[in-house]
């Protein structure tokens, strides 16, 4: 897992960037935090860009809002929770349903805490992901969420252990 330390800089310009896609997102039945998420995810996207030295590219109004492309040209999805402790192996990666149509070659799950420090966890090829995933319904009690909450899920959505994907080391694809 790689730790990466969030500057003041970085939140600036994760806030412009995540700016008009709350706006757009604010009022739409399938954004599940109705375009909250989309700052952390901002932050998530700009900090790994910068520790790897890959480009970010924004695709506001394309397929996806953003993706990353590494120097061999492979175009890796970020998929962010915002969590309140460092995520563990046995956490959920997720892919919401109505994300499944993204142009990608990988997902790389990342975790934030607060707007503080990003953890890179887990890699896998979109493919793999999607044929070895559980499919979970809106709605549906989270066998594997906190025990005595009764978490639902708010969206229909696909989920895989980090611990099942590859583990990040230095850099997600060594």
């Amino acid at each position: 897992m790689i730790e990466i330390k969030v500057t003041p800089e970085l939140r600036e310009k994760a806030k412009k960037l995540a700016e008009p896609l709350m706006k757009q997102y604010a009022n739409n039945s399938k954004s599940i935090r109705k375009g909250q998420g989309h700052y952390f995810a901002k932050i998530a996207e700009l900090a790994v860009a910068e520790k790897m030295g890959w480009k970010h590219i924004d695709t506001f109004h394309a397929d996806t809002e953003a993706t990353l492309e590494n120097g061999e040209g492979r175009k890796i999805e970020l998929k962010v929770k915002e969590r309140t402790v460092p995520p563990r192996g046995n956490y959920n990666a997720t892919v919401a349903a109505a994300n499944t149509k993204q142009v990608c070659d990988y997902y790389l799950f990342c975790s934030t805490i607060k707007d503080d420090v990003v953890y890179v966890v887990s890699i896998i090829p979109k493919k793999e992901f999607m044929d070895r995933a559980t499919f979970r319904k809106k709605g549906e009690l989270d066998p594997d969420g906190p025990r005595g909450q009764n978490w639902k899920f708010r969206a229909d959505c696909y989920n895989m252990p980090y611990e099942d994907m590859r583990q990040v080391g230095k850099t997600p694809l060594e």
